[in-house]
């Protein structure tokens, strides 16, 4: 009913844990029901219920009218710590205006990245790495749009890594610069066609000449030995306003702050009589 009246509809779910953070994670697909644009600006909240029905975590992404085209994939996760029980996960739209006060997406920080793979990933040989590259998928009517083109693209996942790197170029097609700030997107899909890992870049136009190289990286959860397709696409940077700067500040350093004591070794032993 909520999705009909907002004329958009969800596409490619997954939901899943990190273990070794206690956070749970949902991605997937908003797409509008009718044409390529929204026909309002759409928050999408995710909340979390324990196995005896109480709300244990919550998170949101605000979709802007302005800057979806198509579709957009979206990765939330929990901002607290919980290792019991899960119940059900609610996925839902709802009107920006219908929480009071404007919220934003806090996503998985990169900083969990970083702070995860340096607990769990031992250095490996190249020869260790699984070549996702045959995997990758451009979506070129999202590039035409934006007047970029994608190029050298490389994806791999090393053998004990939880998540997925991509490398390549953008290129711009209206001469030495960008027309406007870019997002780049990564989105990886199983072999059920659920979205189970994302993460992003911004290209930045002041910054921008003739070409530039990215790299992107996302958690995954679930087998990524069962990867179906990997999709590397464009589409324009929101501006991120003084809130939302102050909101996703919180989260990060809330979340690293929690990923650094889980880093720390263990207390000596008091042997102190």
């Amino acid at each position: 009913m909520v999705e009909e009246r907002l004329a958009v509809k969800f596409d490619a779910l997954s939901a899943g844990r990190l273990p070794p953070l206690g956070l749970v994670v949902a991605c997937g697909e908003l797409h509008p029901s009718k044409g390529d644009l929204l026909e309002e600006d759409v928050e999408v909240v995710m909340e979390v219920y324990s196995a005896v029905g109480n709300l244990i975590g919550s998170n949101c992404k605000t979709f802007r009218r302005s800057t979806l085209f198509g579709f957009q994939t979206f990765s939330m996760c929990t901002t607290n710590a919980y290792r019991g029980s899960v119940s059900r996960i609610r996925v839902y739209p709802r009107p920006v205006s219908a929480s009071g006060t404007e919220t934003f997406d806090t996503g998985i920080p990169s900083g969990v990245c970083a702070t995860w793979r340096s607990e769990h990933l031992l250095k490996q040989p190249a020869t260790n790495r699984f070549d996702l590259s045959q995997l990758l998928e451009r979506l070129e009517r999202f590039e035409e749009r934006l007047s970029v083109r994608l190029d050298a693209l490389y994806a791999h996942r090393d053998s004990i890594d939880c998540y997925v790197h991509a490398y390549g170029e953008l290129h711009s097609l209206s001469g030495d610069s960008l027309l406007q700030d870019v997002e780049l997107v990564l989105g990886a899909y199983s072999s059920a066609g659920l979205l189970i890992a994302r993460g992003s870049s911004a290209i930045r136009r002041a910054q921008f000449f003739m070409f530039q190289t990215f790299a992107l990286s996302a958690i995954f959860h679930g087998d990524s030995f069962a990867l179906s397709r990997i999709r590397i696409y464009p589409q324009p940077l929101a501006p991120l306003g003084p809130q939302e700067q102050s909101q996703r500040a919180a989260t990060f350093k809330r979340v690293d702050s929690m990923m650094w004591a889980r880093c720390q070794p263990p207390a000596a032993p008091n042997t102190t009589p």
